[in-house]
């Protein structure tokens, strides 16, 4: 509605056209009623509550309306006409981020415009604040658009205004939301309620995900399925709720069965649904909270209790619930909690509390399995344990006064009440035993008792009692006379001092002193704990009580070798272990511990230490450097042999000739050469090619034609040919022999041999042929050439052919 006709000038027509309207019907009704059973002023009266109550509406609805009709300098006025205006949007409800926008268009069917007025003239804002002016303009006379690029706002009111017999008129205005589509719910936890077998309903909780900004829905459903969900019994049930609350219930029918549970978010810019859980009613109901009908001490165990209590309705049977209980001391803030087993359905026990204690406690209860759900807790209850012999002595002193006329004196005796927690039930008295030559014995409730002892020595026992047993005897001497003043010298003391409040004692504070200190008795025995190359550990005892004979202040490292001087170090007299460094390996040392205190100094027996050669380690890395480098120095003589093979075989190895790959082998008579030739002739056509070597020249023949001269290797090397070429004689013909001066890797050859490469070109084909030559003998070799379909044989001589 609001973006749809909405405009300023209806406000005025609700003004004016509403209210006279009304007011000509009121008067109509006046009119008509005066004649017949009332007066105008009783009509009034009867009216003006309908009256007041239109005109309310009309007020309101105009605020409502014209709510953000201000202008930037003046007020905000309205025309006579009506419908003159509508705007559009692109969306009123848009994701958080995206643009925005809309136009305004002016009607000019039944609204009457001053002729300057045109869409130029149209201003847009956003909650009140004027849109920047480039990012709206006017698309023709009678429509403006606005475009704003980036809307981060989560609500804003957009409205179009007009300006308009100098003031701004409001045409059109639209409420715009944004946020965010819901994310995908997830199901937390489910419980059910079983309140009675007609009632039973289940409630769960989900996490709602972050702010969208926007209104937006959960809704819960639940359907009973058959097995272990796999087939849909009935038809979901659900409730809804929105994002302040993350959970909600649901009636179902049957909790003895399993249920398909899931939860739908939605809002006006998407809908997302949770993953499904599938979960038997019966094991997710939470309890009622148990009830604790009493709780009263175990009589046979000081330290329990034994409470009633009563079992929850839905709890069929007490074994197969869990249970927690808590508890703490009644005028104490922390609670306990462990579990609790209960004995039966009636009655359940706590143990390991303190004796003679009140105790506040509570319980609640759950099914035993991991998804089941705690009940709340129970009423709390309280009970007191029961009492147990006191388990701490008195804190005792005395007070002796001097002699009397009768030869007696006053020895006064005053204690402390124990704690609470020390008397472990109500003190009844206290026990005082007096050790004479016999043993008298008194009780007394107060906290102080005299006697009137005669001058000896005298063993005063005192210990408190309640109702189970007494207390651990605390116990004071009283010396003679000649005794009181015997103090011995280097003997420690321990002095309590108790100050006295109104004839009180107070808390006492006390400490240790000597009346004379001296030289300890001993100085303790000192030991190495462990022993490296340049330092050594060492650690003694603590000096009993009796050896002191003072406080000890300090300890004193004596250490010196064979050769050198003496050397020390002093330490605090708390320390008990010292690291003895910056010592020379493989060395003698003594070393002696001197104790002392303000009375003197003790020196103890020597001790005798030898700094390691090497510390723990060290052996092991040197022969670990050791071993690389030997593996090392071993990879490289490997890898040298083998880059080194052939020089190494030539030294140690030498080729020795083969017979069998002799030339001498395939020597043959020339008469069975001959025979050999003419047989070959008949056999198929051939060329012969003769090769004649005449000290560093070699000749071919070709059918008794010679066609170029050629050198032999040297060294190595290839000397270049002399003469214009290798072609001479009859050079017009297409076959000719020549020396190939590519030869790679001369120096791979064999000690005696000579390698020749020979080309031979035929009928414009070049074949390379390598020939390998023993210098040193006179041997021939013949070597045939396949030439397409002849057979060309070449023969070659060392020195010359005959």
């Amino acid at each position: 509605m609001k973006a749809l006709g909405w405009t300023g000038n209806m406000c005025d027509l609700c003004y004016q056209s509403y209210i006279f309207d009304w007011s000509r019907r009121f008067m109509r009704i006046i009119n008509m009623a005066v004649g017949v059973c009332f007066t105008k002023l009783e009509i009034w009266f009867l009216l003006v509550p309908f009256i007041c109550a239109g005109l309310q509406k009309c007020v309101n609805g105009s605020e409502r309306i014209t709510y953000n009709m201000l202008s930037q300098s003046s007020d905000t006025v309205s025309v006579s006409w009506e419908n003159c205006s509508y705007m559009t949007l692109n969306s009123t409800v848009l994701h958080l981020g995206d643009p925005l926008s809309a136009t305004c268009q002016l009607k000019s069917e039944g609204c009457t415009f001053d002729y300057r007025t045109n869409a130029t003239s149209i201003v847009w804002r956003m909650n009140g604040e004027e849109v920047p002016g480039n990012q709206y303009r006017a698309l023709n006379d009678r429509m403006s658009t606005v475009f704003i690029p980036w809307f981060n706002r989560s609500k804003g009111n957009l409205t179009c205004h007009l300006w308009y017999n100098n003031s701004w008129l409001l045409l059109q205005w639209a409420e715009v939301r944004a946020g965010f589509p819901p994310v995908r719910p997830r199901l937390s936890s489910c419980i059910s309620h079983w309140t009675s077998f007609l009632t039973q309903s289940m409630i769960c909780n989900w996490d709602s995900g972050p702010e969208t900004y926007l209104e937006t829905n959960f809704t819960l459903y639940i359907s009973e399925m058959i097995g272990n969900c796999s087939v849909r019994y009935l038809d979901p049930r659900n409730c809804t709720t929105n994002k302040t609350k993350n959970s909600c219930m649901v009636l179902v029918s049957n909790l003895a069965s399993y249920h398909d549970i899931w939860v739908t978010a939605t809002n006006e810019l998407g809908s997302e649904t949770s993953s499904h859980m599938c979960l038997d009613g019966m094991l997710i109901v939470k309890f009622k909270a148990p009830r604790i009908i009493a709780v009263k001490p175990d009589t046979q165990q000081n330290d329990c209790l034994l409470g009633q209590w009563e079992m929850p309705f839905e709890m069929v049977t007490h074994s197969k619930a869990a249970f927690e209980i808590q508890y703490k001391p009644l005028y104490e803030d922390k609670w306990t909690q462990v579990p609790l087993t209960v004995i039966n359905s009636t009655f359940f026990k706590l143990c390991n509390l303190l004796p003679y204690t009140e105790y506040q406690l509570k319980i609640r209860c759950k099914q035993k399995t991991e998804i089941s759900p705690w009940s709340e807790w129970s009423n709390e209850n309280t009970g007191i344990t029961s009492e147990c012999a006191p388990a701490q002595k008195l804190q005792i002193w005395r007070n002796i006064e001097a002699f009397n006329g009768n030869g007696t004196r006053r020895v006064h005796l005053m204690w402390k009440p124990l704690e609470k927690s020390a008397a472990n039930g109500k003190i009844l008295g206290y026990r005082i035993q007096l050790h004479e030559p016999g043993i008298q014995v008194y009780n007394t409730s107060d906290l102080e008792y005299s006697f009137h002892l005669p001058d000896g020595n005298y063993k005063i026992e005192v210990a408190a009692y309640n109702s189970v047993g007494a207390s651990p005897e605390a116990q004071v001497i009283i010396p003679s006379s000649n005794e009181l003043d015997n103090i011995e010298p280097m003997r420690l003391y321990n002095i309590l001092l108790y100050p006295l409040i109104d004839g009180l004692p107070g808390v006492s504070t006390s400490t240790q002193a000597y009346s004379k200190e001296g030289a300890p008795q001993r100085s303790p025995e000192i030991r190495t704990k462990q022993i490296w190359k340049t330092k050594v550990q060492l650690e003694w005892e603590e000096l009993p009580v009796d050896d002191r004979n003072g406080f000890i202040r300090n300890y004193t490292i004596l250490y010196k070798n064979k050769n050198g001087k003496m050397n020390s170090v002093a330490l605090n007299g708390s320390i008990q272990d010292y690291i003895l460094a910056g010592l020379t390996a493989n060395t003698e040392y003594e070393v002696n511990l001197m104790v002392s205190t303000n009375g003197g100094s003790t020196i103890g027996s020597n001790l005798t230490i030898t700094t390691k050669m090497f510390d723990d380690g060290e052996v092991e890395a040197f022969l670990m450097v050791t071993l690389l480098f030997a593996l090392l120095t071993v990879l490289t003589f490997i890898a040298v042999c083998i880059y080194q093979r052939h020089r190494l075989k030539k030294h140690f190895w030498p080729n020795i000739p083969d017979p069998a790959n002799s030339t001498l082998a395939q020597w043959m008579p020339k008469k069975l050469t001959e025979d050999v030739k003419e047989l070959k002739e008949e056999l198929s056509p051939k060329t012969q090619i003769q090769v004649v070597h005449y000290g560093s020249l070699t000749k071919a023949n070709v059918d008794s034609t010679n066609y170029c001269w050629m050198q032999e290797i040297k060294h190595g090397q290839y000397p270049k040919p002399e003469g214009n070429g290798l072609n001479e004689v009859n050079s017009s013909t297409t076959q000719s022999l020549q020396v190939h001066n590519s030869l790679q890797n001369v120096s791979g050859l064999q000690e005696g041999f000579q390698t020749h490469y020979i080309v031979l070109e035929y009928n414009g084909m070049n074949i390379d042929v390598p020939l390998m030559l023993n210098v040193r003998e006179n041997v021939g070799a013949n070597i045939k050439l396949s030439l397409e379909d002849q057979i060309s044989e070449l023969f070659i001589c060392s020195t010359s052919c005959q």
